[in-house]
């Protein structure tokens, strides 16, 4: 609905300009914001919009060049698997910005996804994506689980930490600001995967208490419920107190 509004505002705009489908590369709308929001919401609708959004993101970044909107086109030629084009973008990204966070979280996802992979960058981008506060929680759920998959638990621990800190779901893939606070199970499901983290660092008294913190919050009948109450189970094995029952059970 929201993507369908802002494209008839872009085409109006176009048209009343005497531009048309001919001139709408060299025609500006008036609000220079209207192509980035409208690239945000084609970027967040997946990849049959990938297109579109990179299309958009690169209008946006002739009247607005900031680090949100070259970051937008790195983003959108990242989702395309177009890693070496991606790159140019979210390092332009990063010049004009070398404090935006999630610049640099976009940067070690790259790192991760390049081939051969880049862990030394992949980790130091990250680590300075944390000093500047990231607080993008889907983007650091998915960083957590790539760290997981190299088995750099202890970066996968601090991604997945974050994530429960910040909750925050921006509605600009490319920025911080907007979104709303997550819901209970998306945040029982990151503290599930923290949990994990946890164990594979051997920090099990950690472990257990997030298990239990899941228990608390999620809705019984749930599968991240059953799952967390299984953990809980075995992480009060493996230290010796017994089956420690969830609150709320009886």
């Amino acid at each position: 609905m929201a993507r369908g509004s802002y494209q008839t505002a872009l085409r109006a705009h176009e048209s009343s300009s005497g531009g048309g489908a001919a001139g709408a590369s060299v025609i500006e709308p008036l609000d220079p914001l209207l192509p980035l929001r409208y690239a945000d919401l084609c970027l967040a609708a997946g990849e049959d919009h990938l297109d579109t959004a990179e299309e958009m993101y690169l209008r946006a970044c002739r009247v607005l060049p900031t680090a949100s909107t070259w970051a937008g086109v790195g983003v959108a030629l990242l989702r395309k698997g177009m890693l070496e084009q991606a790159e140019e973008a979210l390092s332009e990204a990063n010049i004009r910005d070398n404090r935006n966070p999630t610049v640099w979280a976009w940067l070690s996802l790259l790192c991760m996804l390049s081939k051969p992979a880049r862990p030394v960058e992949a980790d130091q981008a990250f680590e300075q994506a944390l000093l500047h506060g990231i607080a993008d929680t889907a983007l650091l759920t998915e960083l957590g689980g790539h760290f997981m998959g190299r088995g750099k638990s202890s970066l996968g621990e601090a991604a997945y930490r974050r994530a429960l800190q910040g909750g925050v779901e921006p509605a600009a893939t490319s920025g911080q600001t907007g979104g709303d606070e997550e819901g209970g199970e998306e945040k029982a499901d990151r503290r599930v995967m923290l949990a994990e983290a946890l164990v594979d660092v051997h920090r099990y008294e950690d472990a257990l208490e997030q298990y239990r913190l899941v228990t608390e919050e999620a809705k019984q009948s749930s599968a991240v419920f059953l799952k967390a109450e299984e953990g809980l189970t075995d992480m009060s094995k493996k230290l010796g107190y017994g089956k420690v029952r969830p609150k709320g059970r009886f």
